[in-house]
């Protein structure tokens, strides 16, 4: 895990593996629904450029694409996927920017009110999931273990 001072708080950011791993794609299919914009780009970079995501980002395109918009990869992602997708990246950016990261679920009750499929306290269980997982260093996939630059991936 690498942190990054983001105004007074240290904040623990992670590559697009992270993302990867969240939706069981591959590197070349997760940049294919960046590309397409089915997720929003990343909301920060490292010094070399390469995309970095909150545990919030992280969290919520698992639950977007596993409970939310369930389907085949196959589908085309309807525009209000994207929308929430979009909205959700923002809010968390501002979690991120403003307190190091989201501390109440109720900063998704506008994501709550806007889409029925939506809930933030489903959201809430995935989040705390990759917490457990990327902060409390509890079970971490082999496969995110001890790489610490995307190049890699």
């Amino acid at each position: 895990m690498i942190t990054y001072e983001i105004g007074n708080n240290e904040v623990p950011l992670f590559h697009l593996r992270y993302i990867q791993k969240a939706l069981g794609l591959t590197r070349a299919g997760v940049n294919k629904r960046i590309d397409s914009g089915s997720i929003p780009p990343a909301s920060f970079k490292d010094s070399n450029g390469y995309r970095l995501y909150s545990i919030e980002d992280i969290a919520m395109v698992e639950y977007v694409y596993k409970e939310v918009w369930a389907t085949s990869s196959r589908e085309e992602i309807p525009l209000w996927v994207k929308k929430l997708l979009y909205e959700a990246f923002a809010i968390n950016k501002k979690c991120v920017l403003t307190e190091g990261q989201s501390s109440s679920i109720d900063a998704y009750l506008s994501l709550d009110n806007k889409y029925p499929s939506f809930s933030r306290y489903r959201f809430q269980l995935y989040l705390d999931s990759w917490r457990r997982m990327l902060l409390n260093n509890q079970s971490i996939p082999a496969d995110l273990v001890n790489e610490d630059t995307e190049e890699y991936w």
